[in-house]
């Protein structure tokens, strides 16, 4: 049996933040600056389920939060989602809107994926600047019923970690100190223990019996050079020798004791210095990172405490600090208030025991919400695929604020329970990592901005032979077609550039080219703004396996397949929320000429010279070139004029005269002066092709072509409906696991919404989960069971 031992001290990161402040009352206000000038997002992930088969859709609704107070916001515009086998390597990605109307999206589970646990992680740009710990984190379980080795070959040694939390960070010596644990399997669940406290092997000075999650608490009193093991005996009858390290001569740690209605907060330090801002003490508690309350003291005989009372905390997560006078975190302490309310939702049935293809009506209500955004799946639960235990309102305000997996979140919010405050006391101590670190203070700077417009896209310029980057030059970027994209960008000395691309949809070719430089050896280089390396590994393993659930499998195996075939066409359907912007950047064209309207000549200059009239053709070293007339004030210009075909920016406008004009429906005349991002124009000259596929315009070298995808279009979930007879008579096979997937079901307090959906062929237990959040910040989910024999 390997041993493994990790002990986490929990404590400040402040060497970068130390050179920024000096004292108390700086560090709070460069938190009131740090609050002031950065976003706190949140992404909530409801999945229709944790488990599926290679070959199946998994359906995704995203909810994007304000962190301070849990309320729907609107700033990003963009989601990154990737699901990551256990490699860390990206198996899918995608690019969603957050718009709360297209929020929403899928996964078509490629056939060749492995059997094993996956992990979904779902970011906006923005959040990149903090790391990945606040991503969104969710483990997904795929079974692939094509190979034939269905079991899970697990890569985890077998094992078990004793890992130790010191209350406030740090163990010190000659006072008396709380020593959390947890004792956790291979697979990251934690395992109930016993465990027997000595010291230098003999003596034994404490003993408790853990949770069932396998923590629990020591308090006792360490000495400096004392040695002192953990003997942990498992229910199994296995035993485990653990090491206590860390115990230091001076220090600070921090002490907390529930006392009913109020908190008892006792700072300990030892080896304070003699200056008198030294021994002063402050206790500021934050909620989200706004402050909460603030209390000062000092250090007598080593100890400073506090009383606060419940009343004055904010529900979830309290940050409790000790700061010195001199800006210096001490310790720190998490607690959980348990919050008071909760978005309360109902889901009613006709039946709880139907047949198969048989009407299912629900009724959603709830009774305290307004303007909730819910989103519900209905799917069938065995020993394979059981209920999704995921909660919107128990992620917002617990598990979510932790760092690691928080094992049956939901037992934490029963109050009713005995000792549910000595149980989150201990999730306390055990997770009480939080995602905000002091140091993030000294960030000057964001590198990754909210993407509030649309993507922003990322790239290089770079000569092509020397690979040296290539600055200030103006780039023109082009999404050509019926209702294109166009814009101009600067690289910097680092030949470095960005530009915004608002609601474009699906795989696309973005046109590149730089303006105004006869060398063509240059290339692009774009970003598609996905991590390149996640830096943290799995936060929990688990492994599973599929012994004595083969005949399940094949059931769910044939049942993907049909529905894979006879619903193919339904499946590849693809929309948009949004309807196309089809204005021109220029707006409306004071010229537009649709050429069926006059006479067809074989050629673009006949076409230019004999009924566009804005466009003056001339002729300059032999050569046909575009100029304009400026109607408004009747002036001609032969230069800078904007030539374009189908939204691609054309440098040589010699070009247009080889085009097949019967293959252009339109041409748009803006006949005046034009700033366009970087450039000044006298006019616009855009050329539409019938297509939007540029008219059979060759690509001069110039253009480089790069591949880049925009955001997912979605699928609509498809449900038979067999109301008629013929329909439940059919003979096409329905055997749908997941019954019913909605990610947009909007309901009002006093209204109830209601559901008509049909069961499909397939028998047995089903669950159906909604979560909702409304425009006041309120979370809840809700869970409903019936039978379908």
């Amino acid at each position: 049996m390997k041993n493994i031992f990790l002990y986490i001290v929990l404590f400040f990161s402040v060497t970068s933040l130390s050179a920024q402040v000096n004292n108390y009352e700086q560090l709070k206000l460069s938190l009131e600056k740090f609050n002031n000038k950065s976003l706190n997002e949140k992404i909530f992930v409801h999945t229709d389920k944790d488990a599926y088969l290679a070959g199946e859709i998994m359906w995704y609704k995203l909810y994007y939060i304000d962190g301070y107070f849990n309320k729907p916001l609107n700033v990003s515009n963009v989601a990154y989602v990737e699901l990551l086998d256990q490699a860390l390597e990206p198996v899918f990605r995608a690019k969603v809107s957050l718009d709360p109307k297209e929020s929403n999206g899928s996964i078509h589970l490629p056939l060749h994926l492995g059997s094993g646990i996956y992990q979904l992680k779902v970011y906006t740009n923005y959040m990149k600047n903090f790391g990945e710990d606040l991503f969104f984190e969710k483990q997904i379980a795929i079974y692939n019923t094509f190979s034939s080795d269905t079991a899970v070959v697990a890569d985890i040694q077998a094992g078990y970690a004793v890992n130790l939390y010191p209350e406030g960070g740090v163990l010190l010596a000659g006072i008396e100190n709380n020593l959390a644990y947890q004792v956790v399997n291979e697979i990251g669940k934690g395992v109930a223990n016993e465990v027997w406290l000595t010291r230098n092997a003999k003596d034994t000075i404490a003993h408790v019996k853990s949770n069932a999650l396998g923590m629990q608490k020591l308090v006792f009193t360490p000495e400096k050079d004392q040695q002192y093991h953990l003997i942990v005996k498992l229910e199994s009858g296995e035993q485990i020798l653990q090491a206590v390290r860390g115990i230091e001569a001076t220090g600070s740690n921090l002490r907390l004791t529930d006392k009913g209605n109020d908190l008892e907060i006792k700072v300990q330090n030892i080896g304070a210095a003699n200056n008198f801002r030294a021994r002063l003490v402050n206790l500021l508690i934050t909620s989200n990172r706004l402050p909460v309350k603030e209390l000062k003291g000092n250090f007598q005989n080593g100890e400073a405490v506090f009383v606060v009372s419940k009343n004055d905390l904010k529900d979830g997560i309290n940050v409790i600090s000790a700061i010195n006078d001199f800006g210096q975190p001490l310790s720190e302490r998490l607690f959980f208030k348990v919050p008071a309310s909760k978005l309360e939702l109902e889901v009613t049935t006709n039946q709880t025991v139907l047949d198969t293809r048989s009407l299912l009506k629900l009724d959603i209500n709830t009774a305290n919400g307004k303007d909730v955004n819910s989103s519900l799946s209905i799917y069938r639960i065995d020993s394979l695929f059981q209920v999704d235990e995921s909660d919107i309102f128990q992620y917002l305000w617990l598990s979510g604020e932790l760092k690691g997996v928080v094992e049956n979140p939901g037992h934490y919010f029963n109050t009713s329970s005995k000792d549910i405050h000595q149980q989150i006391d201990l999730l306390m101590l055990v997770n009480g990592w939080r995602r905000f670190n002091w140091s993030d203070l000294a960030i000057s700077d964001f590198k990754y901005v909210p993407e509030v417009v649309g993507q922003i896209v990322y790239g290089k310029l770079i000569n092509s032979v020397s690979k040296q980057p290539i600055a200030n030059k103006t780039i023109s970027y082009s999404l050509p077609g019926k209702y294109y994209k166009i814009g101009t960008a600067m690289t910097d000395s680092l030949g470095d550039f960005s530009f915004i691309l608002k609601d474009v949809y699906g795989v696309n070719d973005i046109y590149l080219q730089v303006l105004d430089m006869t060398d063509k050896n240059y290339e692009f280089i774009v970003s598609e703004n996905f991590i390149n390396e996640h830096e943290s590994p799995f936060s929990r393993k688990f492994s599973y396996s599929t012994a004595g659930n083969l005949d399940m499998l094949e059931e769910y195996h044939v049942g993907n397949q049909t529905y894979n075939i006879y619903y193919a066409d339904k499946i590849r359907e693809y929309n948009v929320v949004k309807a196309l912007d089809t204005i021109p950047f220029f707006q409306k064209p004071m010229y537009s000429y649709i050429l069926d309207n006059y006479t067809r000549f074989n050629t673009m200059e006949e076409v230019l010279r004999e009924f566009v009239l804005p466009v003056n053709v001339y002729t300059k070293n032999k050569e046909l070139r575009i100029g304009i007339i400026n109607t408004i004030y009747k002036e001609p210009h032969r230069e800078n004029v904007l030539t374009m075909i189908d939204g691609l920016v054309i440098q040589n406008d010699t070009e247009v005269f080889a085009l097949d004009p019967l293959l252009f429906e339109k041409v748009e005349v803006l006949s005046r002066a034009y700033v366009h991002g970087m450039g000044y124009y006298n006019g616009i000259v855009n050329f539409k092709s019938y297509n939007g596929d540029l008219g059979g315009y060759v690509l001069p070298e110039i253009v480089k072509v790069v591949n880049y995808e925009g955001l997912q279009k979605y699928r609509t979930f498809y449900h038979p409906v067999y109301q008629s007879k013929e329909a439940k008579e059919s003979r096409l096979p329905d055997y749908r696991h997941t019954m019913y997937w909605n990610p947009s079901v909007e309901i009002n307090a006093g209204t109830s919404k209601s559901i008509d959906i049909y069961t499909s062929d397939l028998k047995g237990k089903y669950v159906g989960i909604i979560q909702g959040l409304d425009k006041e910040g309120k979370a809840g989910s809700y869970k409903f069971y019936f039978e379908v024999k």
